[in-house]
């Protein structure tokens, strides 16, 4: 494995600083053997030690200097576990002297990181000493103490055996998982931010962590405040089908405000799909029965989008082969919150394994950044997108971007780049056709068509001009002003796209029925739009 792509990558990140994605992509490629058990284990932990000290870091705990230290260490474990794969090794062994060790220490270092470790263990032996979990637990929940509970009640209890009810009533997780209440962490002090769960995750071996806060209302009640995180399985080889698989399994952080009997049944859901069992009837009763309350709460005003409940039910909508209810539900959540990235993510993986390969190609496109341990999937499922809808110019890009990253097998990147020059070979014969009949015949479709042509073959400029000699000629084409906009947003050129739009909408052209990636782009910017 000395010259393989992926471990070389791994080395210009680390060159470049971008510790954190490299033990991402790290664990993630060591998971996928089980011979690379051992490795992966100690790349987990030192991925759990770079969360420590960049959480410690951003407390004030550390000082720059120190953090500089422990971030070098961090940086040689790395290389020392790469070096091992690379020499056919599958486990740890005993390091030898390395002649350019002293690339990664600063002077003194040792005796920084010591006094560094030292308090790290002191920190951790006081306030997050992990709970012991049986070894025949599969599935571990881990639930924190609430902030500002109070010292005479805590709903992290009640949300405990709320969730375990739940759990013993699934024959499958009754037999697998279990939650427990981190008692001695100290809250108050260390209210975990997004890096901090994840470092709390990985240490403590858990698969999903609960935390939150007791908010007082303005009438004086109290509401519980709930996040949860679960840690996202990836591995394996990624064939398009795969890919697809992989994305519909991403899980992310996500946000609840109810009652503790509500709040366990929704964590039971969560825990479920991300298990793949099917969910209990009853529990789907709870939920809809919460939305109900939810909407009738005050029928003045238009109930917002649960984002955690719709992105609940799309995954059980997913588990049970429905992908239009689960489509449905990330519309929901699109329309109030059209950045929202896993509904993106999720509904471009459900257009794409459904054949709608355009819409598909427009969500995955949506997604600018993503866990690098799901990144190989997504470049995957784009490719795939981006080639099944015409467009072999942004394949190709996403092939040059997976061939730098090593996200892929380099000869399913040779495979997919000899689909990308057939496909443009198709493309430029008909962009031809289609550019001699607009110029024999002044046919507008034909003028569009070869405008698309171009659009697909990355040349925008060319489509630009194609479009605006249709527009000339009748200003309210709707086809033409899509095709215009596109090409300057290809270009890169926001503000010219809406000059575009606004100009041809001035002309009468109807502009409500734009595609809604264009619109979502263009209002990024702050600019005002007609509703649709």
């Amino acid at each position: 494995m000395a010259n393989n792509p992926f471990f070389a990558s791994l080395r210009k990140q680390l060159s470049q600083g971008e510790l954190e994605t490299t033990y991402e992509q790290l664990v993630a490629w060591l998971e996928q053997a089980p011979e690379y058990a051992e490795l992966a284990h100690a790349a987990r932990v030192n991925q759990a030690e770079l969360y420590q000290v960049k959480a410690e870091m951003l407390k004030g705990v550390l000082s720059n200097e120190e953090a500089r230290r422990a971030y070098n260490q961090l940086t040689d474990k790395a290389l020392q576990i790469i070096r091992l794969v690379e020499a056919g090794k599958t486990s740890l062994e005993a390091r030898p002297p390395h002649k350019h060790a002293w690339r990664y220490y600063l002077v003194g270092g040792v005796v920084a990181l010591a006094v560094v470790a030292l308090g790290v263990w002191l920190y951790l032996s006081e306030t997050q000493e992990c709970p012991r979990f049986g070894k025949e637990v599969q599935v571990r929940v881990l639930i924190l103490p609430f902030k500002d509970a109070g010292p005479d009640y805590d709903p992290a209890i009640d949300i405990m055996d709320e969730l375990n009810d739940w759990i013993e009533r699934s024959p499958r997780l009754s037999t697998e998982a279990i939650a427990t209440v981190h008692k001695r962490f100290d809250i108050e002090a260390n209210y975990p931010n997004s890096a901090e769960a994840i470092a709390l995750m990985r240490r403590c071996d858990v698969q999903m962590l609960v935390w939150g806060k007791v908010r007082k209302r303005s009438d004086g009640s109290q509401a519980l405040d709930v996040r949860y995180r679960l840690i996202s399985g990836t591995g394996g080889s990624l064939a398009a089908d795969t890919a697809v698989q992989r994305l519909l399994a991403a899980t992310e952080e996500a946000s609840l405000t109810s009652e503790p009997p509500v709040i366990g049944c929704m964590l039971y859901i969560a825990l479920s799909n991300y298990r793949r069992i099917p969910v209990l009837a009853e529990a789907l009763q709870v939920l809809q029965a919460s939305l109900a309350t939810l909407a009738s709460a005050d029928k003045s005003i238009p109930a917002p989008v649960d984002t955690t409940t719709s992105m609940l039910l799309a995954d059980h909508y997913i588990l049970n082969n429905q992908p239009e209810k689960a489509i449905a539900e990330y519309n929901k959540v699109l329309e109030y919150y059209p950045d929202h990235q896993m509904a993106h993510l999720k509904r471009g993986a459900l257009y794409l394994q459904t054949a709608q390969y355009e819409a598909a190609a427009r969500d995955l496109e949506a997604v600018p950044h993503l866990d690098t341990t799901l990144l190989p999937a997504l470049r995957q499922a784009r490719i795939e997108a981006f080639l099944k809808s015409s467009q072999p110019e942004k394949a190709r890009q996403e092939l040059d971007q997976a061939r730098r990253e090593g996200a892929l097998p380099i000869e399913r990147i040779k495979d997919k780049e000899q689909e990308v020059r057939d496909s443009i070979a198709a493309i430029e014969i008909r962009r031809e056709q289609l550019e001699r009949m607009a110029a024999r015949t002044n046919d507008p479709k034909a003028r569009i068509g070869a405008a698309r042509a171009n659009l697909a073959l990355g040349n925008a400029d060319k489509a630009s001009q194609l479009a605006s000699r249709v527009l000339r000629q009748n200003p309210r084409d709707t086809h033409a002003v899509k095709v215009a906009v596109e090409a300057e947003l290809q270009k890169g050129d926001t503000m010219r796209a809406v000059n575009v739009l606004e100009q041809a909408e001035r002309k009468g052209a109807t502009v409500k029925g734009i595609r809604p990636e264009l619109r979502r782009i263009i209002q990024k910017d702050s600019l005002r739009l007609p509703p649709q």
